[in-house]
C-alpha cells in the first residue's frame, strides 16, 4: 500500500483565461507530488468536473463570468466537504484587502494566492493544503508592487 505522503495530489485548475489553465498547469506538473487531472473555463464547468473528476484540491481563479470562484467554491465544498479549493486571483485581494481574503474563507475556501505569485507559490500552497488539517501558508501580493526601486544612497 502507498503512504498517503506518496500518493500524488490530484488537482483541478479553473480559469476563465485558457492561457493561465495552461500556465497553472504547466507550473502544477512539473511537481512529482501533482497530478493536474483536468482544467475548466468557468464556475460552472468547475462544479460539473469537480463532481466527476473528485480532485482532492481545485485552484480556482475568483472572478469569471457567470459562477464565479466564490460561488463554484461554496457548492464544490457542499457537494465534497474533504475537497481544498485555492482560490487564484489578483484583483480581489488586492482591491479589496482583507475583505477579500474574509469572502475566501466565507465561501469555504482553504487557502489563497495572489495571481502575480501564482507560479511560485501555488504548487507549494497545494500540497499544503492537501497534506495539512490546520493553517496552510498563502500569498498576498508584495507590497507596493509597482514602486520604483530606491537608488538614494
Amino acid at each position: 500500500m502507498v503512504a498517503p505522503q506518496e500518493q500524488k495530489i490530484r488537482v483541478l485548475v479553473v480559469d476563465d483565461d485558457p492561457d493561465f489553465v495552461e500556465a497553472a498547469k504547466v507550473s502544477l506538473a512539473v511537481d512529482r507530488r501533482i497530478e493536474v487531472v483536468g482544467g475548466a473555463a468557468s464556475g460552472e464547468e468547475a462544479v460539473k468536473q469537480a463532481a466527476v473528476l473528485r480532485p482532492e484540491v481545485v485552484a480556482m481563479d475568483v472572478v469569471m463570468p457567470g459562477l464565479d470562484g466564490l460561488e463554484a467554491t461554496r457548492l464544490i465544498r457542499k457537494d465534497q466537504p474533504e475537497c481544498r479549493v485555492v482560490l487564484v486571483s489578483g484583483s480581489i485581494f488586492v482591491e479589496r484587502g482583507d475583505e477579500g481574503f474574509e469572502a475566501a474563507r466565507a465561501a469555504g475556501a482553504s487557502a489563497y494566492v495572489v495571481k502575480s505569485r501564482a507560479v511560485l507559490d501555488l504548487a507549494e500552497v497545494v500540497v499544503s493544503v492537501a497534506r495539512s488539517t490546520g493553517n496552510v501558508p498563502t500569498s498576498r501580493p508584495d507590497p507596493e508592487p509597482f514602486s520604483p526601486p530606491n537608488t538614494s544612497r
